[in-house]
């Protein structure tokens, strides 16, 4: 059985989509693209001639770095010569949740972190609402990572000390816009140190 998305026409030039065989349904929507985007993967581009091969390549490469399960709970895309994963990011998730989403992944998928160092920024696709969103995660999980290594202190710990001392940034949104200020990030900083 082929792990690779069955291609027909042996490297001809088409317009299809790439699936993965036997995949399970993906409950999780996919980041707005520029081309039409089905309900069930992406389009290649018109022009696009792909070889089955290096399709069945690249994705056994996937593979060997991540769990397959988690890749495919993603649609995928080909762009640039490789497969690209469609994520989008969940509304309105607790401090825990992010940091969750962050290094384990959320509901099956990929852990952003690895999207991040597999795909760089090319997963956002420069969808507007991906990149605001992402910033104001990066900017708590920064904050997050900052405190551990500050402290010595486990994630939990970390999320004890900004319910303590931080009621009122209870959410992502709420503490991401209050440690954007230099000074009251530092002051964040400086209370974990004596705290």
């Amino acid at each position: 059985m082929s792990i690779a998305p069955q291609i027909g026409g042996g490297g001809v030039p088409f317009a299809t989509s790439v699936t993965f065989p036997a995949a399970p349904a993906v409950t999780h929507p996919p980041v707005p693209h520029t081309h039409q985007v089905p309900s069930t993967s992406p389009p290649l581009p018109k022009d696009a001639t792909v070889d089955p091969v290096e399709l069945e390549a690249k994705f056994s490469a996937l593979c060997a770095r991540f769990s397959e399960a988690r890749l495919r709970r993603h649609i995928w895309g080909w762009e640039g010569g490789d497969y690209l994963p469609f994520y989008k990011y969940g509304a309105s998730p607790s401090i825990q949740s992010v940091w969750e989403e962050w290094t384990e992944g959320l509901n099956g998928f990929l852990a952003v972190r690895d999207l991040e160092h597999q795909w760089g920024a090319r997963w956002r696709r420069n969808a507007g609402d991906a990149k605001t969103e992402h910033g104001r995660r990066k900017k708590v999980i920064s904050l997050i990572q900052e405190l551990m290594s500050l402290r010595g202190w486990k994630s939990h710990q970390v999320f004890q000390f900004l319910l303590h001392k931080y009621p009122a940034y209870d959410s992502v949104r709420k503490l991401a816009d209050y440690v954007q200020k230099p000074a009251q990030r530092s002051s964040v900083i400086e209370c974990a140190r004596i705290f």
